[in-house]
């Protein structure tokens, strides 16, 4: 009876390995068919692959049923590649018609795959799974990223049994096309992919030129001048994407949300001014007390914001901040700001500052850190002094922290979360007595409709909440810290996104509630907005 168990498992397991093995080399008999039909010469049929995409879709399902993500194998090395290339061909297909890869938002970290069943992006299953397992730079010329400045897409499936040789036939193509390694009289010039990933070219000591010299027929020469010439993000398409003539890019107000990054090369200027406008202010209890003058203040802040990395995730800049005031009568509005016949007027360069910008968590591409740090460059612009006649802005230093999240709700609706944490340093403590510094703490809600590409409508809520010592100005021997200032804005806007470069901004917003601390007021007023970006 034992003999017949034994024997029963053996034949279960020569089964099943028979199956799993007839599987996998059915799997790839269809990849073969399927590259052999939609790719030539490194370009891609996307329009035969958008009009029937049953062959595709059946290997995009096998991946997620029976493949595993561990690259250590020779089969699991083969397959991973594979899916990686059906992946981006996948993404691509089932866009709307782009011109680049670059059209798609994230599209190398937001689109989720499933291998196996888990849940993998592009970037992470290049660079987590395939890279990082195996360590080997030859993957740099098979995974194709849908652009012509990639090595290019070979029309067979790789294989387990002779990817070594798959491995170095495309890396000594690529290392010997002209078109790829441009090699001139003193110089050469390489694709960005040596600089982006050049400690996978460097291990053991070895330069990129050492790595490219393995697979080369003719040696370069090691004192040669390296340089890099710009990748090459249109699609890698056979033709046209049907209606790819009539389809424009991405607008930018859906690429480039609250939460997003610029690549390597990108910039963006962005002047956003807020015209603030008061006649009354919230006292300690919530009482609104009414003054007999109107503060107009416009706040001009222009940044630069620049892309210092290759997969969007550092971007550096720099803010300078302009303030204009005002004091007139009651009876004017908020563009009384330049009345000749106002109380007061003024204008400075009120602070300056470098910035910082970047995705922490690779799997939350939708998440964002900021940080800042702006100096008071003007001469007393609180107004303390004779030298100003109208407050202008704090005289603090300002170290901001700004979290950014976007949730996208359905494909015309979003959600913008921003959190601030903005510690303000006294300039001068003598004149502050016991508050010389405070935490604001602004948190703002966005509700976003994009009805068009080209136009943004949202509503918006802040709550304001500014934090210090609460204890009187005679016994700041003993400091407590606790709410100060607080205040709810509710408001409405629109963005417009006139050029494939430019865009505008206006908004309105209203300050419902507000409370004070001691003597120490809450504005009460609304502000309107008025921004224009340029990215490039």
């Amino acid at each position: 009876m034992e003999t017949m168990k034994k024997w029963y498992l053996w034949v279960v397991l020569a089964m099943s390995t028979a199956i799993h093995a007839h599987g996998q080399s059915e799997f790839y008999d269809k990849a073969d068919k399927f590259f052999a039909v939609y790719v030539e010469d490194g370009l891609i049929d996307y329009n035969g692959i958008r009009t029937d995409t049953g062959d595709l879709d059946e290997l995009i399902d096998w991946l997620d049923k029976n493949a595993i993500l561990d690259a250590t194998s020779p089969d699991g090395k083969a397959q991973l590649i594979n899916a990686y290339n059906l992946f981006v061909i996948k993404g691509i297909a089932d866009a709307k018609p782009v011109r680049s890869v670059q059209d798609i938002s994230a599209f190398f970290d937001r689109k989720i795959y499933r291998v196996g069943g888990a849940k993998v992006s592009l970037n992470e299953l290049e660079k987590n799974v395939l890279i990082k397992q195996t360590g080997d730079p030859r993957l740099h010329f098979v995974l194709v990223c849908a652009a012509k400045g990639c090595p290019v897409l070979i029309n067979e499936a790789y294989r387990p049994e002779r990817l070594d040789q798959q491995l170095d036939r495309q890396t000594t193509l690529a290392m010997n096309s002209p078109e790829f390694t441009r090699v001139q009289s003193n110089s050469i010039q390489l694709s960005r992919i040596f600089e982006w990933y050049k400690s996978d070219f460097t291990k053991g000591n070895g330069s990129v030129i050492d790595f490219i010299n393995q697979y080369r027929t003719t040696p370069i020469d090691q004192n040669v001048n390296v340089g890099y010439y710009e990748y090459d993000w249109s699609l890698n398409a056979q033709a046209p994407i049907e209606k790819a003539k009539k389809a424009k890019s991405t607008s930018n107000l859906l690429q480039f949300t609250p939460s997003q990054l610029f690549r390597k090369g990108q910039y963006e200027v962005n002047i956003f001014n807020n015209l603030y406008s008061q006649t009354s202010v919230w006292d300690r209890d919530g009482n609104t007390i009414s003054q007999d003058r109107r503060l107009n203040i416009l706040t001009s802040n222009i940044q630069f914001t620049y892309g210092v990395s290759n997969n969007a995730k550092v971007n550096i800049g720099a803010d300078i901040v302009l303030s204009t005031g005002s004091v007139g009568f009651t009876p004017g509005g908020q563009f009384q700001l330049f009345a000749s016949d106002n109380i007061a007027n003024d204008f400075a360069v009120t602070a300056i500052g470098p910035r910082v910008k970047f995705a922490p968590i690779r799997k939350l591409p939708f998440f964002s850190m900021q940080t800042s740090f702006l100096a008071p460059v003007a001469d007393d612009p609180e107004a303390q002094t004779e030298a100003r006649d109208v407050f202008l802005a704090l005289n603090r230093y300002q170290w901001r922290n700004q979290f950014f999240l976007d949730l996208k709700l359905t494909e015309k609706f979003r959600l913008f979360y921003q959190l601030d944490f903005n510690y303000l340093i006294s300039r001068d403590v003598d004149e502050v007595f016991f508050q010389p510094n405070f935490l604001d703490v602004p948190t703002n809600l966005f509700v976003n409709y994009f009805p068009t590409d080209k136009i943004n409508l949202f509503v918006m809520g802040q709550y304001f909440s500014r934090y210090g010592n609460t204890s009187l100005a005679d016994s700041e021997q003993q400091v407590k810290f606790g709410l100060l200032q607080s205040s709810v804005q509710l408001g409405a806007g629109v963005k417009y996104q006139a050029t494939s470069r430019l865009g505008f901004e206006l908004s309105y917003g209203d300050f419902v509630s507000g409370r004070g601390f001691q003597t120490i007021e809450m504005g009460a007023g609304e502000v309107v907005n008025f921004g224009i970006r340029y990215i490039r």
